[in-house]
Protein backbone atom coordinates (compact mmCIF):
# COMPACT_ATOMS: atom_id res chain seq x y z
CA UNK A 1 0.00 0.00 0.00
CA UNK A 2 3.02 2.52 0.83
CA UNK A 3 4.83 1.68 -2.30
CA UNK A 4 1.64 1.94 -4.33
CA UNK A 5 0.73 6.15 -2.52
CA UNK A 6 4.98 6.44 -2.77
CA UNK A 7 4.58 5.69 -6.59
CA UNK A 8 1.55 8.28 -6.82
CA UNK A 9 3.08 11.17 -4.43
CA UNK A 10 6.41 10.97 -6.70
CA UNK A 11 4.14 12.34 -9.39
CA UNK A 12 3.63 15.61 -7.02
CA UNK A 13 7.01 16.34 -7.81
CA UNK A 14 7.55 16.94 -11.25
CA UNK A 15 7.92 19.82 -12.36
CA UNK A 16 6.59 21.49 -8.76
CA UNK A 17 8.15 24.55 -7.78
CA UNK A 18 5.63 24.63 -4.42
CA UNK A 19 7.11 21.74 -3.08
CA UNK A 20 10.49 21.40 -0.77
CA UNK A 21 12.33 18.10 -0.25
CA UNK A 22 11.37 18.16 3.86
CA UNK A 23 7.77 17.32 1.84
CA UNK A 24 9.30 14.29 0.31
CA UNK A 25 8.09 10.22 1.06
CA UNK A 26 11.98 10.06 1.50
CA UNK A 27 11.88 12.22 4.32
CA UNK A 28 8.79 12.08 6.12
CA UNK A 29 8.50 8.27 6.02
CA UNK A 30 11.95 6.91 5.70
CA UNK A 31 11.32 3.53 6.80
CA UNK A 32 9.19 2.84 4.21
CA UNK A 33 5.79 3.18 5.95
CA UNK A 34 3.76 5.50 8.13
CA UNK A 35 4.34 5.46 11.84
CA UNK A 36 2.55 6.26 14.72
CA UNK A 37 2.46 9.79 14.33
CA UNK A 38 0.94 10.18 11.32
CA UNK A 39 -2.38 9.10 11.44
CA UNK A 40 -3.53 12.06 9.98
CA UNK A 41 -2.24 10.85 6.54
CA UNK A 42 -5.11 12.33 3.90
CA UNK A 43 -5.39 11.73 0.78
CA UNK A 44 -6.27 14.93 -0.95
CA UNK A 45 -7.13 13.16 -4.27
CA UNK A 46 -4.94 15.66 -6.13
CA UNK A 47 -1.97 15.83 -3.60
CA UNK A 48 -1.41 14.87 0.54
CA UNK A 49 -1.38 16.13 4.01
CA UNK A 50 1.26 14.49 6.13
CA UNK A 51 -0.46 15.66 9.57
CA UNK A 52 0.51 15.10 12.76
CA UNK A 53 -1.85 15.17 16.38
CA UNK A 54 -0.49 16.52 18.84
CA UNK A 55 -2.09 17.19 22.51
CA UNK A 56 -0.89 20.32 24.83
CA UNK A 57 -2.80 20.89 28.18
CA UNK A 58 -6.63 21.33 27.18
CA UNK A 59 -5.52 22.22 23.42
CA UNK A 60 -6.09 19.40 20.96
CA UNK A 61 -3.41 20.85 17.89
CA UNK A 62 -2.77 19.78 14.20
CA UNK A 63 0.45 20.43 12.61
CA UNK A 64 2.51 19.21 9.30
CA UNK A 65 5.16 17.06 9.54
CA UNK A 66 8.50 17.54 7.74
CA UNK A 67 11.23 19.56 8.90
CA UNK A 68 12.18 23.10 8.42
CA UNK A 69 9.58 23.98 5.67
CA UNK A 70 5.98 22.54 5.97
CA UNK A 71 3.50 22.31 3.59
CA UNK A 72 0.89 20.27 2.12
CA UNK A 73 1.24 18.79 -1.04
CA UNK A 74 -0.29 18.97 -4.46
CA UNK A 75 -0.66 18.35 -8.09
CA UNK A 76 0.14 22.08 -9.67
CA UNK A 77 -2.71 23.95 -10.87
CA UNK A 78 -4.60 22.33 -8.38
CA UNK A 79 -3.54 23.78 -5.16
CA UNK A 80 -7.31 24.85 -4.64
CA UNK A 81 -9.13 21.52 -4.83
CA UNK A 82 -6.29 19.97 -2.75
CA UNK A 83 -6.93 22.52 0.23
CA UNK A 84 -10.40 22.08 -0.39
CA UNK A 85 -10.13 18.79 0.20
CA UNK A 86 -8.47 19.19 2.89
CA UNK A 87 -11.20 21.27 4.71
CA UNK A 88 -13.56 18.64 4.08
CA UNK A 89 -11.40 16.36 5.73
CA UNK A 90 -10.60 18.17 8.61
CA UNK A 91 -14.31 19.26 8.96
CA UNK A 92 -15.23 15.20 9.51
CA UNK A 93 -12.88 15.23 12.34
CA UNK A 94 -13.71 18.49 13.68
CA UNK A 95 -14.14 17.39 16.51
CA UNK A 96 -10.78 15.80 17.26
CA UNK A 97 -9.14 19.36 17.28
CA UNK A 98 -9.32 22.61 18.14
CA UNK A 99 -7.36 24.54 16.20
CA UNK A 100 -4.28 23.41 12.79
CA UNK A 101 -1.15 25.31 13.51
CA UNK A 102 1.03 25.29 10.37
CA UNK A 103 4.33 26.55 10.65
CA UNK A 104 7.33 27.74 8.54
CA UNK A 105 5.49 28.18 5.67
CA UNK A 106 7.60 29.52 2.07
CA UNK A 107 5.44 32.30 0.42
CA UNK A 108 4.91 30.12 -2.40
CA UNK A 109 3.37 27.18 -0.60
CA UNK A 110 0.59 25.24 -1.59
CA UNK A 111 -1.21 26.49 1.36
CA UNK A 112 0.34 30.60 1.48
CA UNK A 113 -1.13 30.44 -2.80
CA UNK A 114 -4.87 29.46 -1.25
CA UNK A 115 -4.82 31.93 1.79
CA UNK A 116 -2.51 34.93 1.26
CA UNK A 117 -3.00 37.96 -1.07
CA UNK A 118 1.47 37.57 -1.15
CA UNK A 119 1.68 40.98 1.29
CA UNK A 120 0.37 38.69 4.49
CA UNK A 121 -2.98 39.64 4.54
CA UNK A 122 -5.25 36.54 4.52
CA UNK A 123 -8.17 35.62 1.68
CA UNK A 124 -10.50 33.55 2.14
CA UNK A 125 -11.46 31.88 -1.46
CA UNK A 126 -14.65 31.88 -2.31
CA UNK A 127 -14.97 28.42 -3.27
CA UNK A 128 -13.67 27.75 0.57
CA UNK A 129 -16.71 30.07 2.38
CA UNK A 130 -18.92 27.14 3.54
CA UNK A 131 -15.61 25.01 4.42
CA UNK A 132 -14.59 27.82 6.53
CA UNK A 133 -17.77 28.60 8.95
CA UNK A 134 -17.30 28.67 12.59
CA UNK A 135 -13.68 28.99 11.93
CA UNK A 136 -11.34 31.57 12.23
CA UNK A 137 -8.10 32.08 10.23
CA UNK A 138 -4.62 33.78 10.98
CA UNK A 139 -1.45 34.57 9.39
CA UNK A 140 1.53 35.69 11.69
CA UNK A 141 5.35 35.97 11.05
CA UNK A 142 7.06 32.74 11.76
CA UNK A 143 11.09 32.55 11.65
CA UNK A 144 13.72 34.53 9.75
CA UNK A 145 15.76 32.33 7.35
CA UNK A 146 19.23 33.55 5.97
CA UNK A 147 20.03 32.84 2.31
CA UNK A 148 22.80 33.06 0.05
CA UNK A 149 21.59 34.22 -3.59
CA UNK A 150 24.21 32.78 -6.04
CA UNK A 151 25.79 35.46 -7.82
CA UNK A 152 27.63 34.15 -11.50
CA UNK A 153 30.99 33.89 -9.94
CA UNK A 154 32.76 32.80 -6.83
CA UNK A 155 34.70 36.39 -7.32
CA UNK A 156 31.39 38.12 -6.67
CA UNK A 157 30.07 36.49 -4.11
CA UNK A 158 33.71 37.18 -2.23
CA UNK A 159 33.45 40.61 -2.58
CA UNK A 160 30.02 40.36 -0.34
CA UNK A 161 31.75 38.33 1.96
CA UNK A 162 34.63 40.90 2.72
CA UNK A 163 38.24 41.02 2.57
CA UNK A 164 38.64 39.82 6.45
CA UNK A 165 36.78 36.53 6.18
CA UNK A 166 38.09 35.60 2.47
CA UNK A 167 41.61 36.09 4.12
CA UNK A 168 40.83 34.63 6.91
CA UNK A 169 40.04 31.10 4.35
CA UNK A 170 42.86 31.57 2.03
CA UNK A 171 44.79 31.89 5.54
CA UNK A 172 43.61 28.76 6.86
CA UNK A 173 43.78 26.60 3.70
CA UNK A 174 47.81 27.30 3.91
CA UNK A 175 48.56 26.17 7.63
CA UNK A 176 46.03 23.36 6.62
CA UNK A 177 48.48 22.26 4.14
CA UNK A 178 51.69 23.13 6.42
CA UNK A 179 50.15 21.48 9.42
CA UNK A 180 48.39 17.97 7.91
CA UNK A 181 50.26 15.64 5.63
CA UNK A 182 47.30 15.14 3.80
CA UNK A 183 43.74 17.27 2.93
CA UNK A 184 40.66 15.99 0.76
CA UNK A 185 37.36 17.09 1.08
CA UNK A 186 34.89 15.06 -0.88
CA UNK A 187 31.44 14.84 -1.67
CA UNK A 188 28.93 11.56 -0.64
CA UNK A 189 28.51 8.60 -3.39
CA UNK A 190 26.85 5.33 -2.70
CA UNK A 191 30.81 3.84 -1.65
CA UNK A 192 31.26 6.60 1.04
CA UNK A 193 28.07 7.46 2.40
CA UNK A 194 28.22 5.04 5.10
CA UNK A 195 31.51 6.10 6.07
CA UNK A 196 30.22 9.98 5.77
CA UNK A 197 27.21 9.54 7.88
CA UNK A 198 28.99 8.09 10.43
CA UNK A 199 31.87 10.94 10.56
CA UNK A 200 29.04 13.61 10.34
CA UNK A 201 27.34 11.98 13.60
CA UNK A 202 30.18 11.85 15.23
CA UNK A 203 31.28 15.56 14.95
CA UNK A 204 27.76 16.84 15.21
CA UNK A 205 26.93 15.08 18.63
CA UNK A 206 30.76 16.06 19.89
CA UNK A 207 29.77 19.67 19.32
CA UNK A 208 26.34 19.32 20.87
CA UNK A 209 27.72 17.23 23.93
CA UNK A 210 30.36 20.65 24.05
CA UNK A 211 27.27 22.89 24.46
CA UNK A 212 25.64 20.71 27.31
CA UNK A 213 23.42 19.06 24.70
CA UNK A 214 22.51 15.88 22.94
CA UNK A 215 21.69 16.55 19.55
CA UNK A 216 20.18 15.34 16.32
CA UNK A 217 21.84 11.71 16.40
CA UNK A 218 22.19 11.09 20.56
CA UNK A 219 20.70 7.40 20.17
CA UNK A 220 20.96 4.94 17.16
CA UNK A 221 17.16 4.74 15.94
CA UNK A 222 17.61 8.45 15.09
CA UNK A 223 21.11 7.77 13.28
CA UNK A 224 19.12 4.95 11.36
CA UNK A 225 16.12 7.17 10.36
CA UNK A 226 18.65 9.45 9.27
CA UNK A 227 20.68 7.02 6.86
CA UNK A 228 17.71 5.88 5.08
CA UNK A 229 16.85 9.52 4.47
CA UNK A 230 20.30 10.01 2.88
CA UNK A 231 20.64 6.90 0.98
CA UNK A 232 16.64 7.75 -0.58
CA UNK A 233 18.06 11.60 -1.40
CA UNK A 234 21.23 10.03 -2.56
CA UNK A 235 19.44 7.92 -4.76
CA UNK A 236 17.32 11.05 -6.26
CA UNK A 237 20.10 12.87 -6.48
CA UNK A 238 19.59 15.35 -4.14
CA UNK A 239 22.06 14.50 -1.05
CA UNK A 240 25.37 16.34 -1.02
CA UNK A 241 26.97 15.16 1.97
CA UNK A 242 30.71 17.19 2.27
CA UNK A 243 33.63 15.57 4.72
CA UNK A 244 36.90 17.45 5.53
CA UNK A 245 39.26 15.23 5.86
CA UNK A 246 42.48 16.05 7.47
CA UNK A 247 45.31 13.31 7.86
CA UNK A 248 42.46 10.97 7.34
CA UNK A 249 40.50 11.56 10.45
CA UNK A 250 37.20 13.63 9.47
CA UNK A 251 37.41 17.59 10.52
CA UNK A 252 34.04 18.75 9.51
CA UNK A 253 30.69 16.95 7.52
CA UNK A 254 27.68 19.47 6.60
CA UNK A 255 24.77 17.72 5.15
CA UNK A 256 22.90 19.61 2.59
CA UNK A 257 20.05 18.57 0.04
CA UNK A 258 19.57 19.91 -3.13
CA UNK A 259 16.52 20.42 -5.83
CA UNK A 260 16.66 22.82 -9.07
CA UNK A 261 15.61 26.12 -7.01
CA UNK A 262 17.71 25.67 -3.10
CA UNK A 263 20.49 24.01 -1.31
CA UNK A 264 19.50 23.60 2.11
CA UNK A 265 21.62 23.30 4.83
CA UNK A 266 20.17 20.58 7.50
CA UNK A 267 23.17 20.05 10.02
CA UNK A 268 26.69 19.98 10.18
CA UNK A 269 29.39 19.32 12.83
CA UNK A 270 33.12 19.54 13.37
CA UNK A 271 36.26 18.46 15.34
CA UNK A 272 36.81 21.31 17.84
CA UNK A 273 40.35 20.39 18.08
CA UNK A 274 40.74 21.24 14.51
CA UNK A 275 38.76 24.79 14.78
CA UNK A 276 41.16 26.95 13.73
CA UNK A 277 41.65 25.46 10.75
CA UNK A 278 37.89 26.31 9.78
CA UNK A 279 36.61 23.12 8.49
CA UNK A 280 32.88 24.83 8.81
CA UNK A 281 33.95 27.75 6.75
CA UNK A 282 35.90 25.35 3.95
CA UNK A 283 32.46 23.03 3.39
CA UNK A 284 29.96 25.63 2.79
CA UNK A 285 31.75 27.38 0.88
CA UNK A 286 32.14 24.22 -1.42
CA UNK A 287 28.59 23.79 -1.28
CA UNK A 288 27.98 27.05 -2.88
CA UNK A 289 31.01 26.69 -5.62
CA UNK A 290 28.85 23.45 -6.24
CA UNK A 291 25.76 25.69 -6.75
CA UNK A 292 27.37 28.06 -8.97
CA UNK A 293 28.49 25.00 -11.28
CA UNK A 294 25.27 23.22 -10.87
CA UNK A 295 22.10 25.82 -11.11
CA UNK A 296 20.51 25.85 -7.59
CA UNK A 297 20.20 29.76 -7.55
CA UNK A 298 19.98 29.91 -3.86
CA UNK A 299 21.75 28.42 -0.78
CA UNK A 300 19.40 28.43 1.96
CA UNK A 301 20.63 28.27 5.66
CA UNK A 302 17.31 27.35 6.90
CA UNK A 303 15.96 28.26 10.66
CA UNK A 304 17.95 29.93 12.93
CA UNK A 305 19.75 32.91 13.32
CA UNK A 306 23.34 32.35 14.13
CA UNK A 307 26.11 34.95 13.71
CA UNK A 308 27.79 32.29 11.45
CA UNK A 309 24.41 32.46 9.17
CA UNK A 310 24.60 36.32 8.89
CA UNK A 311 28.12 36.67 7.59
CA UNK A 312 27.98 34.28 4.83
CA UNK A 313 24.14 35.46 4.12
CA UNK A 314 23.21 38.50 1.52
CA UNK A 315 19.63 38.20 1.74
CA UNK A 316 17.06 37.09 4.32
CA UNK A 317 13.66 35.94 4.33
CA UNK A 318 10.38 35.22 6.70
CA UNK A 319 7.85 32.61 7.09
CA UNK A 320 4.70 32.12 7.63
CA UNK A 321 2.53 30.37 9.91
CA UNK A 322 -1.31 29.96 8.92
CA UNK A 323 -3.55 29.37 12.15
CA UNK A 324 -7.20 27.75 11.30
CA UNK A 325 -8.91 27.64 14.82
CA UNK A 326 -12.53 25.80 15.65
CA UNK A 327 -14.90 29.23 17.17
CA UNK A 328 -14.50 27.29 20.15
CA UNK A 329 -13.19 28.88 23.71
CA UNK A 330 -10.12 26.39 23.33
CA UNK A 331 -9.71 27.01 19.89
CA UNK A 332 -9.68 30.89 19.86
CA UNK A 333 -7.70 30.99 23.25
CA UNK A 334 -4.80 29.13 21.31
CA UNK A 335 -4.85 31.37 18.20
CA UNK A 336 -5.04 34.37 20.50
CA UNK A 337 -1.81 32.76 22.24
CA UNK A 338 -0.11 32.52 19.23
CA UNK A 339 -0.37 35.30 18.15
CA UNK A 340 0.99 37.42 21.25
CA UNK A 341 4.03 34.83 20.68
CA UNK A 342 3.97 36.08 17.23
CA UNK A 343 4.68 39.65 18.46
CA UNK A 344 7.04 39.11 21.06
CA UNK A 345 9.25 37.47 18.30
CA UNK A 346 9.11 40.46 15.89
CA UNK A 347 9.68 42.81 18.85
CA UNK A 348 12.46 40.99 19.58
CA UNK A 349 13.90 40.31 15.81
CA UNK A 350 13.42 44.25 15.77
CA UNK A 351 15.32 45.23 18.97
CA UNK A 352 18.05 42.92 17.91
CA UNK A 353 18.62 44.64 14.33
CA UNK A 354 18.48 48.01 15.64
CA UNK A 355 20.69 47.01 18.52
CA UNK A 356 23.67 45.72 15.24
Amino acid sequence: MYQQLRNKWQLYFDDNNRVTPFSRPEWIWPRGEADERSNWLLDLGCGYAPLEFRNRNTTKTIRLLGADYEDIVAQPGKELEAVGSLLEQLNRRQSEWDICDFRTLLPESVLMSVFSDGSGNVVKPAELTPLLKQKSIAIVPHHVYFRVEIPKTWKEYEDHLGKKLAYQMRSAEGRRQRHFKSSHLRRSTQETLDEDLSALFDLHSLRWQAKGHSGHFSNEASREGFRLRARGFLDLGQLRLYTLWLDDKPAGALFTIADKRRIYYHCSGFDTEVGKFHPTKVLIAEAIKDGLKEGPMEFDFMKGEEEYKQTWANNERTTSRLVIARNTPQGLGAMAALKIQSRIQDWKQNRSKLAE
